[in-house]
């Protein structure tokens, strides 16, 4: 599993250049002021990886599984030894 590796300030520009862009401003150009957001979203601070992990893996618990109940999928195949 890869992580996640942001972009420098150097790669965005990069990345313009080779689009074709001045800004990040101007790649949304065609897009009306009227449907843009307008205010900040309500995003919580920022966890570090460990902290990520540890919610996400609380998370995915409150998920049914096939080692926590029963399932008839399969046709009689199950696990067995």
């Amino acid at each position: 599993m890869s992580r996640y590796v942001g972009n420098t300030n150097e790669d965005r520009e990069q990345m313009l250049k080779e689009t074709g862009f001045e800004s990040i401003d101007s790649m949304f150009g065609a897009v009306p002021d009227s449907v843009r957001l307008k205010t900040n979203l309500k995003i919580p601070e920022a966890l570090s990886e460990m902290e990520l992990v540890k919610q996400m893996k609380a998370l995915s618990n409150k998920n049914m599984n096939l080692d926590n109940c029963i399932c008839f999928l399969g046709a009689g195949a199950y696990d067995h030894l």
